[in-house]
């Protein structure tokens, strides 16, 4: 028997949601403590929601639309995220962006100007993301794999991205002092500054 869909409007303390296959839009739900578990929320739309310190565990939410919710205090593990623009997120000083990614594929998620100060995307896939002007200060993403993702003006002070590879920062247009790298990965930042190295 399948789990009960989500009903929009609803308030939800310490729900555990397991298996759920959710295909009808979430509109004005408030989540406080809930973990969803292996739940199937692929390309639905998450409209005016909030979470507040639910956690996500091997769940598909590619393509999901964030447009006007709050995640504070977020946590996802082993999810698919692939495709979704944090961007339209509702990030205020009393509801701040607070989403930490384990183990998660990330590809093609959009954080252009998203504020993830010491949130952590650590051993991801992020192929392709869009992290232009983000600030990204003492973030954890250690492990994680950026092939073709995008840091332009982004504020990358502090990040570790130690055994993380595949990035490529422009030292020209991103901040990056004090973070923590690993070689060879961290010749990557040579790229761009027209230096030649045998």
């Amino acid at each position: 028997m399948s789990p009960a869909p989500i009903e929009s409007g609803r308030h939800y303390r310490d729900t555990a949601f397991q298996q759920l296959n959710q295909t009808a839009a979430i509109e004005g739900c408030t989540f406080v403590g809930c973990t969803f578990d292996a739940c199937h929320l692929r390309e639905i739309t998450l409209q005016d929601c909030r979470f507040l310190a639910c956690a996500f565990v091997a769940c598909d939410l590619s393509l999901v639309d964030v447009s006007g919710s709050a995640f504070r205090d977020v946590s996802f593990d082993a999810c698919n995220l692939t495709g979704v623009n944090w961007a339209r997120a509702t990030a205020t000083l009393h509801d701040p962006l607070e989403v930490d990614f384990r183990d998660c594929t990330l590809d093609f998620a959009v954080f252009q100007g998203c504020a993830l100060e010491g949130r952590r995307i650590a051993h991801c896939v992020a192929h392709e993301c869009d992290f232009r002007n983000a600030v990204l200060i003492d973030a954890v993403c250690r492990g994680s794999d950026f092939a073709g993702s995008n840091f332009d003006g982004a504020d990358l002070r502090g990040i570790d991205l130690r055994k993380a590879r595949n990035y490529a920062i422009d030292v020209r247009t991103t901040q990056v002092k004090g973070a923590r790298l690993s070689l060879p990965e961290a010749v990557a930042l040579l790229k761009g500054l027209e230096i030649e190295l045998d």
